[in-house]
């Protein structure tokens, strides 16, 4: 038996707009004008897997990690020009907003390639840097049954490439076993596995670092396994 540890944004589902366009949907709901353009450079950094050298606790100042995640939400609403009671307001929206499961998707090729993993008896667990409601997520999405376990870097406090969150990943099977982590970022998920000494596959983004174990899509992983 082999362990198949997965990513979970745009490698098993994606949502339609991610931080920059959430927050994009939030204004336009307010009827605040302003565009996705407006916004993206306040979301460069600041964010808990821009500090994934870090540990949460040490510059989370007590917070909790959505309280944390709304300061820079806040911040870059009044870098725009929002006032600032408008702009708490705004930011109260937000979690919901990103959250709407009407928002995300699996992609075509994630349900039958699961369902293979299983057939051929592999172990399924997720690795994602994510929100805390990411198994929430995962159970509207219909997909929870086809994993052991779900970690979300904001429930263990360390955000991959960090060995720390593959440490913590490893305590759910036995040491001996082949892992192999499956991703769509080369940083966050070949880099940090390699690193850590589980095997990896880079699927679907292009493949600008010229990985040997690269798939367009979920289909071609099975070459590598």
């Amino acid at each position: 038996m082999s362990i198949l540890i997965w990513d979970f944004d745009n490698t098993l589902a994606y949502r339609d707009g991610m931080w920059t366009k959430s927050l994009y949907e939030v204004l336009k709901r307010n009827d605040f004008i302003v565009s996705e353009d407006d916004i993206r450079p306040h979301f460069q950094d600041g964010f808990p897997w821009h500090r994934h050298k870090e540990v949460h606790k040490d510059y989370f100042n007590g917070l909790s990690w959505w309280e944390y995640v709304n300061t820079i939400i806040l911040n870059a609403l009044l870098k725009i020009g929002i006032e600032k009671q408008s702009a708490i307001e705004l930011t109260r929206q937000f979690k919901d907003e990103y959250l709407d499961i009407s928002k995300w998707y699996l992609f075509e090729d994630t349900v039958r390639t699961l369902e293979k993993s299983i057939s051929e008896e592999y172990s399924n667990y997720i690795l994602s840097n994510h929100t805390p409601e990411l198994i929430d997520i995962i159970e509207g999405l219909g997909i929870q049954k086809y994993f052991k376990k779900i970690i979300s870097s904001a429930v263990v406090g360390y955000e991959k490439p960090n060995k720390l969150i593959f440490e913590e990943v490893s305590k759910h099977f036995e040491k001996d076993l082949k892992v192999y982590m499956i991703g769509d970022s080369y940083s966050a998920d070949i880099q940090g596995a390699l690193n850590y000494g589980f095997e990896a596959i880079l699927v679907r983004q292009e493949n600008k670092a010229n990985y040997k174990n690269y798939s367009s899509n979920l289909d071609g992983i099975w070459e590598f396994i």
